[in-house]
Order: C-alpha cells, then sequence, then structure tokens
C-alpha cells in the first residue's frame, strides 16, 4: 500500500494465502490499484485533450481580417499588372498561412518564429509602404531554442495595429538574447515601437488573472498569457511597459529539445 501511495501504480502484489481473507484482501488490492492507474490515465488523456483543443481555440482566434487586407492588396496589384508583386505578396501569404495552421501542440524554434514574423512584415510594408521599419537582433544562442507559436507575432502585430502614425516613421523592432537568472537559462524575446505606448488597461490586464476582462479585447495579450501558462507554468514570465512606446518582454525557460509522442508533448532542457 506505501508503494502504491507513492504512485508505483504498476506494482502487484503476487503470492497467495491459505487464508481465504487474506487472498481476497491480495486480489482486491491489485484490482484497486489498476483501476486508479486506469482512471489516472484517463484523466491525464482528457488533460491533454483539454489542452490541445485550447491551444487549437485560442490559435484560431487570431485576426482574420489580416487576410482580408492581404486580398485587398493582391487584387489592387492584379488592376495595375504588377505581377512580380502579386507573387512575392502571394508566396508570403502562403507561407504565413501554413505557419498559422500548423499544429497547435507544437513548440517552434525562434528562427521559425523569426520567419513567420518576416513574412507578416513583408506583407504589412506592401500594405504601408515606406511607412514602416522592422529591425531584428536575434542571438545565434537562442535561434534553435523552442518557443510557442505566436507569441512574437502577437507583439508585432499589435504594433502595425496600434503604433501607425502616419506622420511619423514607424519602427518596430525585435531582440532576442539568452540570459541566465536564479541558476536557470532563459530566453528574453523584446519587442519595441515608436507608437503611443500600451493603454493603462492594458498593462492593468498583467496585474489580474484576466478573466474579467471583455472577451472581445486584448485577445492577443490574453492568448499570449494562456499559452505561456499552459506550456510552461508559473516559469515564465510577461511584461509590458511603455518606454518612448510599447515594449513586450518575454522570458520563456530555454528548451533545446522537442519530444512529441502519442501522449502528448514533452520538452527537455539543455544548456
Amino acid at each position: 500500500m506505501k508503494r502504491g501511495g507513492d504512485g508505483e501504480w504498476d506494482y502487484v502484489v503476487k503470492g497467495d494465502s491459505v487464508v481465504l481473507e487474506y487472498s481476497n484482501m491480495l486480489q482486491n488490492f491489485n484490482e484497486m490499484v489498476s483501476e486508479i492507474k486506469n482512471l489516472k490515465i484517463e484523466n491525464y488523456e482528457k488533460e491533454l485533450d483539454f489542452q490541445k483543443a485550447y491551444l487549437q481555440y485560442l490559435q484560431m482566434q487570431m485576426n482574420p481580417h489580416f487576410y482580408l487586407n492581404a486580398l485587398n492588396i493582391i487584387y489592387s496589384m492584379a488592376q495595375v499588372e504588377n505581377y512580380q508583386m502579386i507573387q512575392e505578396m502571394a508566396m508570403s501569404l502562403v507561407e504565413y498561412s501554413r505557419y498559422m495552421f500548423r499544429s497547435p501542440k507544437s513548440l517552434v524554434t525562434v528562427q521559425q518564429e523569426m520567419e513567420h514574423v518576416e513574412n507578416y512584415m513583408k506583407i504589412q510594408k506592401l500594405r504601408f509602404p515606406e511607412r514602416i521599419q522592422f529591425q531584428s537582433d536575434i542571438s545565434s544562442e537562442i535561434e534553435d531554442a523552442l518557443i510557442p507559436p505566436f507569441i512574437i507575432q502577437s507583439f508585432v502585430e499589435n504594433s502595425i495595429k496600434y503604433a501607425i502614425n502616419f506622420e511619423q516613421n514607424n519602427i518596430c523592432s525585435i531582440k532576442g538574447r539568452l540570459i541566465e537568472s536564479h541558476e536557470k537559462l532563459y530566453v528574453l524575446i523584446e519587442v519595441r515601437d515608436n507608437g503611443k505606448g500600451y493603454q493603462e488597461e492594458i498593462l492593468e490586464l498583467l496585474k489580474g488573472d484576466g478573466k474579467a476582462e471583455d472577451s472581445q479585447k486584448h485577445v492577443g495579450i490574453r492568448n499570449v498569457r494562456q499559452r505561456l501558462a499552459l506550456v510552461f507554468g508559473d516559469e515564465a514570465r510577461l511584461i509590458l511597459k511603455n518606454e518612448e512606446g510599447a515594449v513586450a518582454m518575454v522570458l520563456i525557460p530555454l528548451r533545446w529539445q522537442e519530444e512529441e509522442t502519442d501522449e502528448g508533448l514533452s520538452c527537455t532542457a539543455g544548456g
């Protein structure tokens, strides 16, 4: 019973006894342990199904207006017969869509996420020609580190949506580096723009659990928080602040290797 209490649910008591009550007790104990094991497996599988469904739900909340804007740009270029730009735009949209509809249970490398962001920015630069400067500085140390998809893209999208001002030169920059905190290694991603900064209600969102927020507000930021918590628990952090524009900082425990099995996703740390 002590071994069962310690979680050894594969343990089986072997042997028999001439004492009927003792023999029945052994049989009932083995059946009980087997039932507990099956219940734990069933609950674990339900939890994994919930996580996969929830990640997919979060993923599908991404803004559909982006696709409408992209198609409008392609239509406008077709009217002036700018076929080369149509090809570039269409290919960027294809790569963007392929990434968006990837398996929601998978983590991605920082490099993969940045390629997705670059495709996104190509489309936005066609939408706002000569209005956006995009800068990225990603350390080679973290290019192969694993992060949840759309973490960087969500804040870049937020900058494009809220920081664009036609009276100024708009800048969006991304920095990524490896840091050490409390003897653990973390990936630190920082997204900045030179817009008006985050509204106070968005900064207040991070101080609570976010559950009381209007479901139509701040979807991207809530998604980032929920996905980070789902994958890393309380090991990951999200910091929003204003410094001559909006600043988003995401701190994620370093993960190098992703192992996927039929039961779900597991990650092993490296370093």
